[in-house]
């Protein structure tokens, strides 16, 4: 269910008319409370299902948006698993949402075989700390609140 609410956000997401580059990282908001709540296994299939089948449900998968997409959660996971412990979930968030644009550009950079794309990763790294800080505290509160459901629950 955590897969399908990912895939769902990422997919509303990319529904919104946003500037070139700039992503909400809706997505990664279940990435940051599936960490905190079930672990970094469960994190990374739901990182790594969610790539997957929005590639084929927007028809990208394999073209070079989809690699960017997947060098961006590539990097983003790995950030999360090096952050989440030690970190507060905003400044995770920013971190996260860094990496992604950092794993985008250098995907691009590939594709296009030029780093004339480099500045622009300046204007994604803000875009980034503003996104990164709302992701982080949505997750934050949401986490919050899913704890406390277990807790009741249980």
């Amino acid at each position: 269910m955590l897969s399908a609410m990912a895939i769902v956000l990422n997919m509303l997401e990319n529904m919104l008319a946003l500037p070139l580059g700039v992503r909400l990282g809706m997505a990664n908001i279940m990435a940051l409370i599936v960490v905190h709540i079930y672990g970094v296994k469960e994190m990374l299939f739901v990182n790594f299902l969610r790539v997957v089948v929005s590639g084929l449900l927007s028809g990208i998968i394999l073209s070079y948006p989809w690699w960017m997409s997947v060098g961006g959660v590539f990097l983003s996971s790995l950030m999360l698993m090096m952050v989440y412990k030690h970190s507060s979930f905003i400044f995770t968030g920013i971190m996260c949402a860094i990496a992604h644009s950092v794993g985008q550009i250098l995907v691009l950079s590939f594709f296009l075989t030029s780093s004339a794309f480099m500045p622009y990763l300046g204007i994604m790294i803000i875009m980034s700390i503003i996104t990164g800080i709302l992701t982080g505290k949505v997750s934050e509160i949401a986490t919050k609140r899913l704890k406390r459901g277990i807790h009741h629950a249980s």
